[in-house]
């Protein structure tokens, strides 16, 4: 027995029923009018527990070494109707601004102590929120949005008209938070803003309805739910979220974790699924347009790095898998995992290996200018021996300047807030031709190596270049034969700067993600339209590439040095 989220909605279901819905595309929506104001939205985010089953949901994974280290992250299930998020043209939120609700006095003990807590950590995990970059809208078309890390409020304790008892519908939902918000209870909505609703116990046999479903009870049951109505001139955007507590049916039906782990994790994928399709229509969905960027991840939790926090998993279009993310220092490959130090071994020559992204300081690398890329215990990927033979394998070593540890990026993507690349504009490689920002296509004129010497050459291996060395803020950086001065010198600093002359980074000016906009240097800030991802080949002694062995993503499996191939197993994403 697996879960299926409908259409927004967080079920579960059994597996025969999974396969009828995905063969015949049947669409489990709400056609119920909402408020005065608005028909609300018809469609929505459910759980379905069936006749007491419980949900096969993954509990939380410690590795065997015994290392202290989060669960492991990634999971190659495929999209729920076999194809990726495709984008509708509507609006996303930028920068979640979650509002926990409690609906009256009795909402369970746990859930009103820690729930609070959860959501701000969440929100606020560059781990969790921040590679959601890859779900902005800028392209052309689009709403011009970049999703990043956001904030929840203190909790607010409402007094309803429909406290606790009885049947609730989703229309009296709906009335409730608008009087709420007129009456000033709730803050007023903003685009960003997105209502959290935690419910009491119902009595048995009542059931929060009118949502495509019953809350934990029945055949068409749920676990949460997110929608959206107008108000006014203002959408509305809120979760239901039925109470887990011991005989509510969402006990054995919405996950095998704890009472409090379940509620965290359906909170988190209400979550996502309204940061990236807020409206419920509009936003990234798959292509035959049912699903959403939670449901093809159901069934698998995992805790935030650096807590015990229990989240679902969300697909990654760009890595092709389920993950709770990437973060500063991870160096990933084929199938969304991790180059890492097993064990948290430092001994010299322990052998790297590939295991699921999971925030562990054992999976960080800097890279500097020699250029090296140092992790654990401030050690070395190294190349043992020096020895180029196919298939040597790469170990970690004190770091020693060799030749064997020198490794740069080549034929690589420079991508930053957006999700958009570096570009020399028509392929123009006149000397002084100004480099610009514009949808990535891969093409050779996005195409960057980074030299052992600090250089970021291009596509007929000219360097990026500061115009005559001219450090004021706002000069755009141009293409002009390699000289060797420092004004195409370039050193990628922890946590995605690429810094050159002084202290001064690459800088998307004023944040435009507009096709064709210049890429300027600028004083260093820490702003996000300074951070660059890096994604190519990782070219070392020799000439040849760090390799992911007969393209086996199975944890454990050693990395490897081999003929450059431009495959699969031999493309990185590094995250500075």
């Amino acid at each position: 027995m697996r879960r299926i989220i409908m259409s927004g909605a967080y079920q579960s279901t059994s597996a025969a029923a999974v396969t009828a819905i995905v063969l015949s595309g049947v669409l489990s929506a709400c056609s119920a009018a909402g408020t005065e104001e608005s028909p609300m939205s018809t469609e929505q985010s459910v759980s379905r527990p069936l006749s007491g089953q419980r949900v096969a949901a993954q509990s939380t994974l410690k590795r065997s070494s015994g290392a202290s280290t989060p669960s492991s992250n990634a999971s190659l299930s495929p999209s729920v109707d076999g194809g990726p998020l495709v984008y509708q043209f509507g609006p996303v939120i930028s920068k979640v601004k979650v509002v926990p609700v409690f609906w009256g006095n009795n909402v369970d003990g746990t859930v009103k102590a820690n729930i609070p807590g959860f959501l701000s950590r969440v929100t606020q995990s560059h781990f969790y929120m921040d590679w959601l970059a890859e779900y902005s809208t800028t392209m052309p078309g689009g709403t011009n949005q970049v999703i990043g890390t956001g904030s929840a409020t203190a909790a607010i304790t409402i007094s309803p008209a429909n406290p606790t008892a009885n049947h609730i519908t989703a229309e009296e939902i709906q009335t409730e938070l608008a009087a709420q918000i007129d009456s000033h209870v709730l803050p007023q909505a903003d685009e960003n803003t997105f209502y959290m609703v935690y419910f009491p116990p119902l009595q048995p046999g009542d059931h929060i309805t009118n949502v495509g479903g019953h809350s934990c009870g029945g055949a068409d049951a749920f676990c949460g739910v997110h929608r959206n109505f107008l108000h006014g001139s203002a959408s509305i955007r809120y979760a239901i979220i039925p109470d887990f507590g011991p005989g509510s049916g969402c006990d054995v039906g919405c996950g095998s974790n704890t009472q409090f782990n379940n509620v965290t994790a359906v909170s988190s994928h209400e979550l996502i699924e309204a940061v990236t399709d807020p409206n419920t229509v509009g936003g990234w969905r798959t292509a035959s347009n049912t699903y959403e960027i939670a449901d093809t991840c159901e069934a698998d939790q995992d805790t935030l790095p650096g807590s015990s926090d229990v989240v679902q998993l969300i697909w990654s279009n760009r890595f092709g898998v389920c993950t709770s993310g990437y973060g500063p220092g991870n160096v990933v490959g084929l199938g969304g995992k991790c180059i890492e130090v097993p064990g948290y071994n430092t001994t010299n020559g322990t052998s790297l290996d590939y295991f699921d992204c999971n925030g562990g300081g054992n999976q960080v690398w800097r890279a500097n200018s020699t250029p090296q890329l140092t992790g654990l215990g401030g050690k070395c990927i190294d190349l043992p021996g020096y020895n180029t033979a196919n298939g040597a394998i790469l170990d970690l070593y004190d770091c020693n300047g060799g030749g064997n540890q020198a490794w740069n990026f080549t034929y690589a993507e420079i991508r930053g807030y957006g999700n958009k690349c570096f570009e020399i504009p028509g392929g123009n490689t006149t000397n002084g031709t100004g480099i610009d920002y514009y949808d990535c296509h891969n093409a050779t004129n996005q195409k960057w190596t980074f030299t052992t010497a600090g250089e970021i050459r291009g596509q007929d291996n000219k360097c990026l270049d500061v115009p005559a060395a001219n450090t004021a803020n706002g000069t755009q950086v141009v293409y002009s034969d390699c000289n060797g001065g420092q004004n195409q010198k370039w050193a990628v600093q922890p946590g995605g700067a690429i810094t050159g002359l002084g202290n001064k980074c690459l800088d998307l000016p004023a944040s435009n993600t507009a096709n064709g906009t210049g890429i300027v240097i600028y004083d260093c800030n820490g702003g996000q339209n300074q951070k660059w991802v890096i994604s190519g080949s990782v070219v070392g002694f020799g000439g040849k590439c760090l390799d992911l062995p007969a393209s086996n993503a199975a944890n454990g499996t050693p990395l490897a040095f081999y003929d450059c191939l431009a495959a699969g197993n031999q493309n990185w994403t590094f995250f500075p």
